[in-house]
């Protein structure tokens, strides 16, 4: 049988490391293309994805399917704490939550940044 293998970069994120939060890295992540992107994705059906340095994960639809809901939640979250706080206090405030508190030096830094990311597409689009 044959396996319908999409090659995904990094529009899916990132797969089986400890950062968890969305792929939103500055300077440019853009919600509405990034949604878009994924609704392609899917509409190509996929059994596998193969993501760039993590290797091949399955089953691709209720993974695309799971980015897609935690992309729109990621943003919902960062846009409720920018009604009360400044940046730099959003990025404090996730990074001492204590899934982001217990990872490495390197972790923290792309959770960080996936963070900005998001703050400044939010900014963007305003």
């Amino acid at each position: 049988h044959s396996e319908r293998i999409l090659f995904c970069g990094d529009a899916v994120g990132n797969h089986g490391i400890p950062v968890d939060t969305p792929l939103t890295v500055p300077p440019r992540f853009d919600l509405a293309k990034g949604l878009a992107t994924l609704r392609r994705l899917r509409s190509l059906e996929p059994s596998l994805l193969a993501f760039t340095h993590f290797g091949l994960a399955a089953p691709a639809a209720s993974i695309l399917e799971d980015y897609q809901a935690r992309l729109g939640a990621w943003f919902d979250r960062l846009r409720a704490m920018s009604a009360n706080r400044p940046p730099d206090q959003i990025v404090s405030d996730i990074l001492a939550e204590p899934r982001y508190a217990r990872m490495n030096t390197v972790d923290r830094m792309a959770a960080e940044l996936c963070v900005r990311g998001g703050l400044l597409s939010l900014a963007s689009n305003a």
